[in-house]
């Protein structure tokens, strides 16, 4: 098993530190109501999830920890890839949208989904 296999005290505290630093840098950008209520939605969860992470890793169930802070900073991600915050470009600590910090407009649907023809394998 590697070493990058082994969920430790310092990998659980380089991920906090990364997702506090990912919570630092991202900023609202929610438009209207219901946008910012969604937001506020996600960053509580990112909030209970980094409460989480430092919990379990105080209890030493390093292997909670190290899921929760991931959790956790996946909603700062999501905000961030929909729209809701701005991740003022910064391709480390956030997966951004297309077209960096601008509202994606959902697809128009034109037909139904047609599954791709099936790989044909021939084991002779």
């Amino acid at each position: 098993m590697s070493d990058d296999a082994i969920v430790t005290k310092e990998k659980v505290e380089e991920y906090l530190a990364l997702t506090s630093e990912a919570s630092a840098k991202a900023t609202p950008c929610a438009q209207g109501s219901e946008d910012e209520a969604r937001l506020e939605t996600m960053m509580r969860m990112c909030d209970d999830y980094a409460a989480d992470a430092r919990h379990f890793m105080e209890s030493g169930d390093l292997l909670r920890a190290f899921g929760a802070i991931n959790y956790s900073h996946a909603w700062l991600d999501a905000a961030v890839r929909i729209g809701l915050l701005n991740g003022h470009g910064d391709d480390r600590l956030f997966t951004l949208p297309s077209a960096p910090n601008s509202r994606r407009e959902r697809p128009e649907v034109t037909s139904m989904y047609e599954p791709p023809e099936p790989i044909s394998r021939s084991f002779n």
